[in-house]
């Protein structure tokens, strides 16, 4: 997986901003990227400055969750990094740098043991890149994997879903690409999921 990969200076340092401030600073951005107060060309640039202080505070958030000390921390770490990511990810559309925030989106999530979610975001850059879909689709079916190995009756519905979604996910990743990373154990594991779904779908 590729995630904020570039190793900040600032790790162990206090940081200045929280996701509330980038979410706060992409409501900004919305509402002065419609503004008839502003001229076009004026109203363009602030945006584009806007989105690189998102950007750089939801990575910078994301790195610092990496490099937390306590193990037991990071969740809580990532969780604040997938919150300025998804602010980010509503309303910014810059093209070269989209694929990239899915994907550190998507590991945040991970990271903060949202694993359903994740699978969701992994799902999401496999449709907007269908000629490298096969990574993302691995990486999915991975997250799945992780939704599913949960204590038992713990979201029931959540990993009902996560079960659905790794079997129709793993049956096409199996059919689109045999040859494929890990494809025969995905093939194997299938069986256990529709097993799974069997015995926790109502007759």
């Amino acid at each position: 997986k590729t995630a904020a990969k570039t190793k900040s200076k600032l790790i162990g340092t206090p940081f200045l901003f929280t996701a509330d401030d980038a979410i706060a600073l992409t409501e900004v951005a919305a509402r002065y990227s419609t503004s008839w107060r502003v001229p076009d060309e004026e109203r363009a640039a602030s945006v584009v400055e806007l989105e690189k202080y998102v950007r750089y505070i939801a990575t910078n958030l994301q790195l610092r969750a990496q490099n937390t000390p306590e193990k037991a921390k990071r969740p809580l770490a990532n969780r604040e990094a997938a919150r300025a990511y998804r602010a980010y990810l509503s309303f910014f559309q810059d093209p070269a740098q989209r694929t990239a925030m899915l994907q550190n989106y998507a590991d945040a999530l991970s990271g903060a043991g949202k694993h359903w979610e994740s699978a969701r975001q992994y799902e999401r850059i496999a449709r907007e890149n269908a000629a490298s879909e096969a990574e993302p689709i691995h990486d999915a079916l991975a997250e799945y994997r992780e939704a599913n190995q949960g204590p038992d009756g713990k979201r029931r519905f959540r990993r009902v879903q996560a079960r659905e979604g790794q079997k129709a996910l793993g049956e096409y990743y199996v059919r689109a690409y045999p040859h494929g990373k890990d494809a025969r154990s995905i093939a194997f594991g299938l069986g256990g999921v529709a097993s799974l779904i069997r015995q926790t779908t109502p007759a």
